[in-house]
């Protein structure tokens, strides 16, 4: 099977790309990174370039990773342009294709916005309501890819990872940046609130899912991929600390607080558990552990 994986040189691309390559499928990349690999260099805002590309590889399948996919960016004509241009070039190219590929459309557990405690964990039928704009754009491309769909019978899957972390994600994310501190044996680090709590899953465990996905397609479903289960960043600093033997002095900087901060959420995953026979198999400690290494 000749599968795309758009951003494919990215933190989670990287690992779907090893994953992909134990299957014995035939892989190809887009990302906007040269990074002298084998995958072709395309800027996905630029409709022809993604429509050569695509014309080119003829895929059987296709991983839509290629995304800005930070949460405190504040930039909406380039978050939109990129996360909501890019996936419209990339929809509207398969779609000339004489066989349609199967679509993976990865969004983000950001569509759902501010969760009460009395509504976690949230399923997938709960009402889409981001409060940033990396949220937004993940709720435009699910209702874009929904409309292809429904319009053109494009195949499309939508997964909704919640927070996930591990080995080569970069420092600017929250717990890289706290490993690097401890990696380092600095003597303070500053932060925002620490005691937001978060549903977080080991990277590879994502990449699993959307395996699973792949070899089980469903067309028009969506999909959260959740662990089911909260952890605060001070829990994560504790845990750390334990496997580290460090103690780092946390300073807390109202500066990096985020305005409509997501106080807790976490994931019901029990339809992509149900249907397709996936779950996490990693203790997010071990999570911790591989990241120290």
């Amino acid at each position: 099977m000749r599968v795309l994986i758009t951003g494919i040189s990215g933190f989670v691309g990287k690992i779907l790309h090893e994953k992909i390559r134990e299957l014995n499928h035939e892989i190809y990349g887009i990302d906007s990174i040269d990074d002298n690999s084998s995958s072709l260099q395309i800027d996905i805002t630029d409709f022809d370039s993604m429509q050569n590309a695509v014309e080119k590889i003829k895929p059987d399948f296709v991983f839509h990773l290629a995304a800005i996919s930070r949460v405190d960016i504040n930039d909406p004509q380039k978050i939109f342009n990129v996360n909501i241009n890019g996936t419209l070039n990339l929809l509207s190219a398969c779609l000339k294709l004489d066989k349609k590929p199967e679509i993976l459309l990865v969004s983000s557990s950001q569509v759902y916005g501010i969760v009460k405690e009395d509504e976690n964990p949230v399923n997938e039928h709960k009402a889409v309501k981001p409060v940033n704009l990396y949220g937004a754009s993940k709720a435009a491309v699910e209702n874009i890819a929904a409309a292809f769909f429904q319009e053109f019978d494009l195949p499309v899957v939508i997964a909704r990872p919640f927070n996930h972390t591990g080995k080569g994600q970069a420092a600017n994310f929250v717990i890289p940046k706290i490993i690097q501190a401890f990696r380092e044996k600095r003597d303070k680090l500053e932060l925002g609130t620490i005691n937001v709590a978060r549903d977080y899953l080991d990277v590879r465990d994502v990449v699993n899912a959307y395996i699973k996905i792949m070899q089980n397609f469903r067309p028009g479903e969506k999909y959260n991929i959740s662990s089911g289960l909260t952890i605060s960043l001070s829990e994560i600093i504790s845990q750390i600390e334990e496997i580290s033997c460090y103690k780092l002095n946390i300073i807390t900087n109202e500066g990096l607080f985020r305005k409509n901060e997501i106080e807790s959420v976490k994931g019901d995953s029990s339809k992509i558990q149900k249907e397709l026979g996936w779950s996490p198999e990693y203790d997010f400690k071990e999570t911790l552990k591989w990241m120290l290494e």
